[in-house]
């Protein structure tokens, strides 16, 4: 029993006036300017984190004019201009579409005024659509995310065995023939451990100390701790 009528005024403009016996409908008017209020700022943002604050807020006071409408058309109104996947608004209503009632409150207004209706129907499918969508991005990203961690932790492990290998290899160059007691004394001496120190951990004498040392001395082919050191 609605009637409803956008006459032009005297610049033929329309949406500037609207007639109708339904209150509600001037809410098509209030939605088509704050689309263009919108538009005008954010053609004034200059980064992602002012955009994205941006966002934030026209969503709360589309969410908001929503609420204080009474009527889940013009809600509906809103809904369809917020997710069209052409708006740059699309990416935010996905994210916001996570973790906000608003959007199943509003399904359950739908159903409440409109029980009958094709779009309230029609929107209830296109939300499960838009969570569903949400969610395999999600896990594309996560799998791809978990994917770039393992071929990184693949990479440090074949670093890490190309680097032990390397070092087992010069180690065994470097200590061709030394015996087990040897051995300890090269490494204490890398530590800067004197004969006596040496002596007392390996529970010997300090001339054996000496002996051990000018034998890994011959087989080093190094006459001094100085040598020794520099070479390794």
């Amino acid at each position: 029993t609605d009637t409803i009528s956008l006459p032009l005024d005297s610049f033929n403009q329309s949406f500037c006036n609207v007639v109708s016996t339904n209150p509600s409908s001037k809410m098509l008017l209030e939605i088509e300017t704050m689309k263009e209020e919108m538009f005008l700022d954010f053609v004034e943002n200059e980064s992602e984190t002012s955009m994205r604050l941006d966002l934030e807020k026209w969503f709360e006071q589309w969410q908001d004019l929503g609420n204080r409408s009474d009527e889940p058309l013009a809600e509906l109104l809103a809904y369809a201009f917020l997710s069209d996947r052409a708006n740059e608004t699309h990416e935010h209503y996905l994210n916001d579409l996570s973790s906000n009632s608003y959007y199943t409150l509003l399904s359950n207004r739908l159903q409440k005024k409109y029980p009958t209706a094709p779009f309230t129907e029609q929107y209830r499918n296109e939300l499960r659509a838009d969570q569903y969508y949400f969610q395999e991005t999600q896990t594309s990203s996560s799998e791809t995310r978990s994917t770039y961690v393992l071929y990184i932790m693949a990479a440090l492990v074949v670093a890490s065995l190309a680097a032990l290998a390397l070092k087992r290899r010069n180690s065994a160059k470097n200590n061709v023939g030394l015996t087990q007691q040897e051995q300890r004394i090269f490494e204490a001496i890398l530590l800067g451990k004197t004969n006596k120190e040496i002596a007392s951990e390996l529970f010997i004498s300090v001339s054996t100390v000496k002996t051990h040392i000018n034998s890994l001395y011959k087989k080093m082919g190094v006459s001094s701790r100085t040598e020794l050191r520099s070479r390794v």
